[in-house]
């Protein structure tokens, strides 16, 4: 008993040393750390698809770039598994069930683009160093170019990463100003998406396609780049250009990108006709006083230094007395359970609270008891 016993302790210790480092989804340490695994993305969806156009980027500035993309991912590997998350409102923090979790969900696919990152890291370093015939195949390899666009499957981590972001906006018009820039980004980059695979259907066919028709060797990767984003652009508004499609392929393709462009810009639209209604209502009443406010002044000639005094103290006094929302105020809060809403007292109204000398003081001797008051005053 006492032999079995003692690998059982060695491994809750370990588990104990493993979650002294695990933290927090929303913590600021992870929040920067997959901001700028966002901007990879964001650059590996800029520059993957126009790799189709062959434009003259340095070998330097790709090594590094492949260089940089590896190290990061592979390190972000290994910081999942210590990355807690939310379940029915409490936060999981044993390392054991975040790794379980990860291990379920994003670990096979992290690891398959990891290997890819470093496969296509090794063979552009082998390439630059060495001119044999092995590494110029790889190099030449369609696989190789497959790889670079299996990148573009981290956009689905994308999503996760917006809503944290969103979670941490408190103002109403930021957040719809926020969400008419998040779709005017996604219009952009399916329009650029699309351009892409316009250009590689006609540039990678054997057939006499709308390429060969309309470029020559006088036209450079940028100009080929911007005839076919204004043709992906033409698709989803009532515009034209003079780009058509030269055979099948090219047919179904475009006809393709039309239902779809169907679909999506009337979403796009309505969606940001809701935006912005929703924004002018937020500012109606401001509005309308203001309204009111000046047509006072200009009936009752006031004089203009005395408007700009008004004006001044009444800014100042609206950030003052700005009402505060009550959590009875918001139904959404009434389904929560007891002990969330416990929670949620307690960190909104100790702090005003433990000003007092005594509340704080009691607050450090029973927390459970503090909780318990600060739910029972706010219901």
């Amino acid at each position: 008993r006492r032999r079995s016993s003692l690998p059982l302790t060695t491994s809750a210790t370990s588990m104990m040393e493993l979650e002294r480092f695990t933290t927090s989804p929303v913590s600021q340490r992870v929040l920067s750390w997959q901001t700028c695994g966002a901007f990879l993305i964001i650059g590996d969806l800029v520059f993957v698809p126009l790799q189709v156009f062959d434009f003259p980027l340095s070998e330097g500035f790709r090594e590094v770039g492949n260089m940089v993309s590896s190290i990061y991912w592979t390190v972000d590997v290994f910081m999942s598994f210590f990355i807690g998350y939310y379940i029915d409102g409490i936060l999981e923090m044993r390392f054991k069930r975040i790794a379980m979790r990860y291990l379920r969900t994003w670990f096979l696919l992290d690891v398959v683009l990891v290997v890819c990152e470093w496969v296509m890291f090794v063979v552009g370093a082998s390439d630059s160093s060495n001119d044999s015939d092995v590494v110029t195949y790889w190099k030449a390899a369609r696989w190789l170019r497959f790889l670079r666009f299996m990148r573009l499957l981290r956009l689905l981590k994308v999503q996760n990463f917006s809503s944290k972001i969103v979670e941490q906006i408190t103002s109403e018009q930021i957040l719809t100003m926020l969400q008419v820039t998040k779709l005017l980004c996604f219009i952009m980059a399916v329009n650029h998406l699309i351009a892409c695979g316009w250009y590689g259907v006609g540039a990678f066919s054997d057939q006499n396609t709308w390429v060969t028709k309309h470029f020559d060797e006088t036209h450079g990767p940028h100009y080929r780049y911007a005839t076919c984003l204004h043709w992906s652009l033409t698709q989803f508004t009532p515009a034209s250009m003079e780009v058509t499609p030269t055979n099948y392929h090219e047919r179904v393709l475009n006809v393709g990108v039309l239902l779809f462009a169907l679909v999506t810009f009337s979403s796009f639209i309505s969606s940001i006709t809701e935006a912005m209604t929703r924004l002018r209502k937020h500012n109606s009443v401001r509005n309308a006083q203001d309204s009111a406010l000046r047509q006072y002044f200009g009936e009752n000639h006031v004089p203009m230094h005395l408007v700009a005094r008004i004006r001044q103290y009444l800014r100042q006094s609206l950030r003052t007395r700005q009402s505060r929302k009550m959590w009875r105020d918001v139904e959404l809060l009434w389904d929560l359970p007891s002990v969330l809403q416990m929670e949620l007292h307690h960190v909104v109204y100790s702090r005003p609270i433990t000003r007092h000398p005594f509340f704080h003081q009691y607050g450090e001797v029973a927390p459970a008891a503090m909780r318990a008051c600060c739910h029972k005053a706010a219901g």
